[in-house]
């Protein structure tokens, strides 16, 4: 027997439930099976509630977050952009919100780093206007930014922007900036060390992994950044051991966004330890799943391609 024909008095009901369930295999840090869960309830919802309903919007919006988590961000961008147009009739409306922010992130997932940020920069000042500069969504939002801009190597600005955030986020008392605060002291930290001030980048990214344990999937996600940053920065520093040491640590399984960092990571603790064949296996390792994840266009990929260069070279 099928959800509406158990729900004929209340369909809303029903749905709500289903929804509800969904999203909450997303936050178990099950994005395969929520992807399903969420694609059947937003199916359900459209038929019996119409595309315009909340349950609907709640439903299309963790599906588009659940494509992200799978690493389908192409996917993922889409649904995300036929969302927000759907709802863009709806001033302020939540889940338009959620997924204009999202989309530029599934954009710069796919290597569209400069296109990203200029998107975020023109749906910030909405954000702001329509949530106010402390909610966390805005936070969310700048958040994103801050990491576009590493991914753009223009580290003093993410520097800014991350201080901010962390000064934000460590005075707020809604739980949801917790991954905030992660993602902003990820995100200085990769400034600090795309500076090449690597102790300072190691002091704040153990701060932020001492800080407070992972409660959340967000958190744990947010973590697993954060530790690849610390072994960043202490191959930075020619502390190559300990980076395969960290290495280990990693929590399991990865998000998709990180595909290919621990290969290159490793691959640079083993050429700083001579250890070239090894470094040969991970970069070829890395450059092959960052390709077909998140594409040739995408800075990782640049990163292989120069280790790479850098081995095979007399």
């Amino acid at each position: 027997m099928g959800l509406l024909t158990r729900w004929r008095k209340d369909p809303s009901a029903g749905i709500a439930h289903e929804v509800h369930q969904a999203i909450a295999l997303l936050t178990k840090h099950t994005a395969e099976s929520a992807e399903a869960a969420l694609r059947k309830a937003l199916d359900e919802s459209r038929t019996a509630l119409g595309k315009q309903h909340r349950l609907t919007a709640a439903a299309w919006a963790g599906h588009g977050v659940a494509l992200y988590y799978c690493g389908r961000y192409a996917e993922s961008e889409a649904t995300l952009r036929k969302l927000a147009a759907d709802r863009a009739h709806l001033p302020g409306d939540e889940w338009a919100l959620h997924a204009l922010v999202a989309a530029p992130l599934a954009m710069s997932a796919q290597g569209g780093h400069a296109q990203a940020l200029e998107e975020m920069d023109e749906i910030l000042p909405y954000i702001v206007r329509i949530r106010g500069s402390e909610h966390s969504l805005t936070l969310k939002a700048r958040c994103e930014r801050a990491a576009i801009l590493c991914d753009l190597l223009r580290y003093e600005e993410a520097e800014r922007e991350a201080r901010e955030l962390i000064a934000l986020a460590d005075r707020g008392k809604d739980p949801r900036s917790r991954p905030v605060s992660l993602s902003a002291r990820d995100a200085l930290a990769t400034a600090l060390s795309g500076q090449s001030r690597h102790t300072e980048g190691e002091t704040v990214a153990r701060e932020g992994l001492l800080r407070r344990r992972p409660r959340t999937p967000s958190d744990i996600r947010c973590a697993a950044a954060l530790r690849l940053t610390l072994v960043g920065t202490l191959n930075g520093q020619g502390r190559h051991a300990e980076a395969l040491t960290e290495l280990m640590a990693l929590p399991l399984p990865l998000p998709f966004a990180e595909t290919g960092a621990p290969e290159l990571a490793r691959a640079q603790a083993y050429l700083g330890l001579d250890r070239r064949a090894e470094a040969a296996h991970e970069a070829r390792t890395a450059l092959a799943s960052i390709t077909r994840v998140l594409g040739p266009a995408h800075r990782r990929a640049q990163e292989a391609h120069d280790l790479l260069d850098t081995l095979t070279s007399p």
